[in-house]
């Protein structure tokens, strides 16, 4: 069953053995729960989405990045995509004997895995107005695309698919946000980069970055440097640091007020910076930290 916050029951799936969240707030129009049945033939996979008080025509084979939301689905031998907000069907083109799984889809471009019949990985392509491009990995950036090539470099694409920047040899590509990724970050041995919908938003000369949301727009920027601990920052999705140099940073149950450590000292923040309360590391346990205030 699907309930809210008050265990209300919202929806009730009869026939489902198990099932879960696909998209983490499932009363907004992207939220998602996968479900397994058991059908005449074997398992059965489904996707139930919230906005549409749907279960979804077709076997779910996995969620699609792009401009809008979309799901990748399976009735006997046919293939196609979904629109998750609307419902529109799209059948996927087969190339003879192999299988493309499409990655994400864009006005401009779309990504597929090739695989053979058997399921074996073959490649990784952009399909865009100008012809294919080959990699051994493609992934969807707020501003365009990531292309990792077999020789271990990687490529910086436009929207359109156009070559941008050649990366470093052993970059990493990491994007949060779905189904447009608000940010992504690359890391190399030699510094990161953090771009969202506008470009590069953030860089740094040395170590690497990881990014998490915190829910509400609200993103934690954690960077490692040789030899030092990591530092934690706050930032908005435009990209604009809140609040810097902070060890731990963890949300609260009310909006522009932050749980965090720094150096010896933990308690609330604002976004400003501002403590709200403050209270010693060393003398508070974990079920000691400061919870927020009510309302």
């Amino acid at each position: 069953m699907l309930v809210n916050g008050q265990m209300e029951v919202l929806r009730r799936f009869d026939g489902a053995m198990d099932g879960c969240p696909e998209t983490p707030n499932l009363e907004e129009s992207t939220g998602l729960v996968w479900l397994f049945a058991q059908g005449e033939t074997g398992p059965e996979y489904r996707l139930y989405g919230f906005a549409r008080d749907e279960i979804f025509p077709g076997q779910y084979q996995g969620l699609v990045a792009g401009d809008a939301p979309r799901g990748r689905f399976a009735i006997g031998q046919e293939e196609f995509l979904v629109r998750l907000d609307t419902g529109e069907k799209q059948k996927i083109p087969q190339n003879g004997t192999m299988r493309r799984r499409y990655t994400a889809v864009t006005s401009e471009a779309s990504a597929y895995n090739l695989l053979k019949e058997n399921g074996d990985y073959v490649g990784s392509y952009l399909e865009t107005a100008d012809g294919l491009l080959a990699g051994t990995k493609i992934e969807f950036m707020p501003c365009g695309w990531y292309l990792c090539r077999r020789n271990g470099t990687a490529l910086l694409l436009d929207p359109a698919g156009r070559r941008q920047e050649t990366l470093p040899f052993g970059t990493v590509h990491h994007s949060v946000g779905w189904p447009s990724p608000a940010f992504s970050v690359l890391y190399w041995g030699g510094g990161w980069r953090l771009y969202n919908a506008g470009g590069l938003c953030a860089e740094g000369s040395d170590g690497y970055a990881v990014l998490t949301s915190l829910g509400g727009g609200r993103y934690a920027l954690v960077t490692w440097q040789d030899g030092e601990d990591a530092a934690c920052a706050l930032l908005s999705t435009e990209g604009k640091l809140l609040i810097e140099g902070l060890d731990e940073i963890e949300a609260t149950e009310l909006p522009g007020i932050w749980s965090v450590r720094r150096g010896d000292s933990v308690g609330l923040m604002d976004e400003a910076g501002n403590w709200l309360w403050i209270g010693s590391a060393y003398t508070l346990s974990a079920l000691q930290r400061p919870a927020p205030p009510s309302l």
